[in-house]
């Protein structure tokens, strides 16, 4: 039962790291677009911005691993 108890506690965590990373990409695209608008480069904002994008799916799976493992 420990592990239960474990899971359902990280079950809120992950919720709050997805929403989070989520308002992460939300800030790094307005970052770009305030760059571009003033003219400067935004390639390394735009790679950082891609890798973010990946990210948010490994949390994603985690969170659907809690949800199975509490089924």
């Amino acid at each position: 039962m420990p592990e239960l108890d474990r899971e359902i506690e990280h079950l809120p965590q992950a919720h709050r790291h997805l929403e989070d990373r989520a308002r992460r990409v939300a800030d790094q695209t307005i970052v770009i677009e305030e760059m571009t608008a003033k003219g400067y480069g935004a390639i390394l904002a735009e790679n950082l911005l891609r890798a973010m994008e990946r990210t948010p799916e490994e949390g994603r799976k985690h969170q659907q691993r809690i949800v199975e493992a509490l089924a």
